[in-house]
């Protein structure tokens, strides 16, 4: 289990030397970066800011710097790019857990519905396809006009909030989470859905579940015991992926529903070309998405000791 450790840490140290490379490149290379709005606005020859250096010190500058955690100050307000994102990324990371865990929910319950009841397979199925093809901010907004009445559509805490009680504002940030919660979980409970309902099918027609039934062993100890453990792998391997594509679809979700989370302040940052903070937010984001794959590579190794040994 230690040496399984040592390479998928040095794993995501490359992965994350990497992101830094590709993050400042894009950024450099992109239209509307600091360099290229300097040199369209600057007026005398020499420009501030070392952008007259060549484009390989520029990048080095910035990976180096992204990889200190170095991220400069905000191109609007001044602000450490830092502090900003240690503002927002907490309540992008509890989002995309809470709409991961309540999608996990969901699929594996409708897993086990057409798993033990047949007749509701394809019923459930299509169900799943049509809420896995609609977009997320028609979603949003089809469940902010029909629960808007019983639960806020918009910021991620109340006015008053800080002068909430401590109990109030758990009650408050968890009001705002339902309904993005629910829009970005939609996706990773369909595929959770398919991928288990898959394993549980496969498992059930194993010989091995056949000989348990047929020495007696009643069916809840079969499928507690033998069905639903080996099924629960496939899908442990299926929420490392599933993790990132929360993180991903977090910007438009967090747009629709004002959720000041990290999309949220990268969305505002693209639009207003802050460049030292889109930067430092797509990397935050991409560090987080490398943890996760992280501990869902864990997790799969302590369920599964045979992935220990590839």
């Amino acid at each position: 289990m230690t040496a399984f450790l040592a390479r998928k840490l040095l794993g995501a140290l490359a992965v994350a030397f990497a992101l830094a490379i590709g993050t400042a490149a894009l950024l450099e290379l992109a239209p509307g970066s600091t360099c290229a709005t300097l040199a369209s606005e600057a007026t005398e020859p020499i420009l501030p800011a070392g952008c007259d250096a060549p484009l390989f010190s520029r990048l080095s500058r910035q990976v180096v710097a992204l990889m200190t955690l170095d991220l400069g100050h905000s191109a609007q307000t001044g602000r450490p790019v830092l502090a900003i994102v240690s503002a927002h990324l907490p309540r992008t990371v509890l989002l995309g857990a809470v709409a991961l865990l309540w999608g996990t929910v969901l699929g594996g319950a409708v897993a086990l519905a057409q798993a033990r009841w047949p007749r509701l397979d394809r019923p459930l199925g299509v169900l799943g396809l049509v809420a896995f093809s609609l977009p997320s901010f028609a979603t949003g907004h089809g469940l902010q006009l029909l629960l808007g009445a019983w639960l806020p559509v918009s910021g991620s805490e109340d006015a008053m909030h800080a002068y909430m009680s401590t109990g109030a504002q758990v009650l408050d940030h968890a009001r705002h989470l339902v309904l993005p919660a629910v829009v970005l979980g939609l996706g990773p409970a369909v595929a959770i859905a398919r991928v288990a309902r898959a394993a549980i099918g496969e498992e059930l027609e194993r010989d091995y579940v056949r000989a348990a039934l047929a020495r007696g062993i009643s069916p809840w100890r079969a499928w507690t015991r033998h069905v639903l453990p080996n099924a629960a792998l496939p899908v442990v391997a299926l929420l490392g992926t599933q993790l990132p594509l929360c993180f991903g679809g977090a910007p438009i979700v967090e747009t629709v529903f004002g959720f000041q989370g990290m999309g949220w302040v990268l969305t505002g940052a693209l639009a207003a070309q802050d460049v030292p903070v889109a930067a430092g937010v797509i990397f935050g984001l991409a560090g987080v998405v490398v943890l996760s794959n992280l501990l869902a590579d864990l997790a799969h190794a302590a369920i599964d000791p045979r992935v220990r040994l590839s």
